[in-house]
């Protein structure tokens, strides 16, 4: 098991924000958590990355518990966030922001090259205009960059928070399928997605977070059918 979270609970503010989360996700796996604003899905990645602190209960990747390490190290062990809303350096170019997300591989100019190669293959439009500033970009294309930082690090756990927020339809296509495709490469996804519908369709597994709690966990397909899921995140 890549990642296993056992009995998570995140107090901020004197809130306790998630209760009780048991979370796992498997090798080369597509994981979706879906919930309403406020259900606490943001909070369970920052958590996950080391933003947040646990208040109890254990987060293992690969066996090993990581509830100490700084953010940082759990960078290094694996671990990437693609945040919500993106997060770019706005005045750095495309070639820039990516460039820090190699953060890891700083010291090895070949290593960070072929990093950047992937990337350009995932992302052609980011090739062509590696040198354009990051805030020129249409809110799809800077949801690319976001991704391709994400990916410079090599991770085995790529966790993206909101990938469809703001997005045309055509573009979070597009994105999805290339989420799809990260599989091939090795790499698992954790997904927080209010985009329920197509979410759960690339699913392997899914969990509903609501207020805090996961209530219900499941295939992709298996929550796609449920009918609590249809009425009350697909509006059916």
């Amino acid at each position: 098991m890549l990642l296993n979270i056992n009995n998570l609970s995140v107090n901020l503010g004197g809130l306790n924000i998630l209760h009780d989360i048991n979370l796992n996700v498997n090798d080369r796996e597509i994981v979706v958590v879906v919930g309403a604003n406020g259900a606490g899905k943001s909070t369970l990645m920052r958590t996950i990355i080391g933003l947040n602190k646990a208040s109890s209960g254990t987060i293992l990747f690969e066996n090993k518990e990581i509830n100490t390490l700084q953010s940082y190290e759990r960078a290094n062990l694996g671990i990437s966030l693609v945040p919500e809303g993106r997060m770019l350096f706005s005045d750095m170019t495309v070639l820039e922001n990516l460039q820090m997300g190699a953060y890891p591989y700083r010291k090895n100019p070949k290593r960070v090259k072929e990093n950047l190669e992937k990337v350009f293959d995932l992302f052609p439009v980011l090739y062509k205009n590696q040198n354009r500033k990051s805030n020129t970009f249409s809110g799809g294309e800077q949801q690319m960059i976001s991704i391709g930082r994400g990916l410079m690090g090599e991770p085995k756990l790529l966790m993206i928070d909101e990938l469809s927020l703001g997005l045309a339809q055509k573009i979070i296509d597009l994105l999805l399928k290339t989420v799809q495709k990260l599989l091939l490469n090795n790499i698992s996804v954790l997904m927080v997605e209010q985009n329920v519908r197509q979410a759960l369709k690339i699913a392997n597994r899914a969990y509903v977070l609501d207020n805090g709690s996961i209530v219900l966990s499941g295939s992709g397909e298996d929550l796609l059918n449920n009918d609590h899921v249809q009425k009350a995140y697909m509006g059916l």
